[in-house]
């Protein structure tokens, strides 16, 4: 794949109609908000994973900064 650099994206982007560059900067915020959804999905996936290996636990806002505290 050829190297792509964001000045060159830019600059061609340029070269589109107003309307253009609107549908591009749509359909990519759309592409960006489905990336970190996936990302979350995947996230939460992992943290749900490791309570049930008991590797994780719950517990309070304090009981966090307490551990937190004890860690340094």
């Amino acid at each position: 794949m050829k190297n792509i650099t964001l000045n060159s994206v830019l600059d061609q982007a340029e070269q589109l109609s107003l309307e253009e560059q609107i549908l591009l900067a749509n359909i990519l915020h759309k592409r960006l908000t489905e990336e970190k959804r996936k990302n979350l999905i995947q996230s939460v996936k992992e943290g749900m994973a490791e309570y049930k290996a008991g590797l994780s636990h719950s517990g309070s806002v304090d009981d966090l900064f307490k551990e937190l505290e004890t860690e340094e």
